[in-house]
């Protein structure tokens, strides 16, 4: 499997949501696993594909968040 992180906020969660279930339809047997953040209580449903993170509305908070457990890559 391959992280795909996803740089989102829960204002655009539709079009994150859109592009999902493309891959889904488009590439089913794709190897990535979504990890989509969320600010306030928009937190998905956890699946093999997907993996929703708990970050901050910033993007600097959001992108540290994303890129942790990483290799130690911080923003």
């Amino acid at each position: 499997m391959i992280k795909a992180l996803v740089l989102t906020y829960d204002k655009y969660r539709c079009f994150t949501d859109h592009m999902i279930r493309c891959y889904e339809e488009l590439w089913p047997n794709n190897p990535l696993v979504f990890h989509i953040p969320y600010q306030d209580n928009l937190e998905g449903t956890h699946s093999s594909k997907c993996v929703y993170i708990k970050s901050e509305p910033c993007i600097k908070g959001t992108m540290n968040t994303l890129l942790q457990g990483l290799g130690g890559c911080r923003a």
